[in-house]
């Protein structure tokens, strides 16, 4: 059984993206990214960070599946 990557907090999601940590939670609140509580605790699961990553990447270039270079570089796909 393969073990899922650990969920991102706003603090390591906005360090990846470069933005604030504030931004993130704004984006979870507002229903832009999904995820999850534990007690007060935001986290992301790492699924929904490459899908969010592969929708709103532009890029002229797409694969077979059409999606762009970003998320096949990501995804591995």
């Amino acid at each position: 059984m393969t073990a899922l990557p650990p969920p991102f907090s706003p603090e390591t999601l906005a360090e990846r993206w470069g933005c604030s940590s504030e931004k993130v939670r704004i984006m979870y609140r507002n229903g832009e990214i999904n995820g999850f509580r534990l007690g007060k605790l935001i986290r992301i699961p790492a699924a929904e960070v490459e899908r969010y990553e592969c929708q709103n990447t532009p890029s002229p270039c797409t694969g077979e599946s059409g999606q762009g270079v970003f998320c096949a570089i990501v995804t591995g796909k």
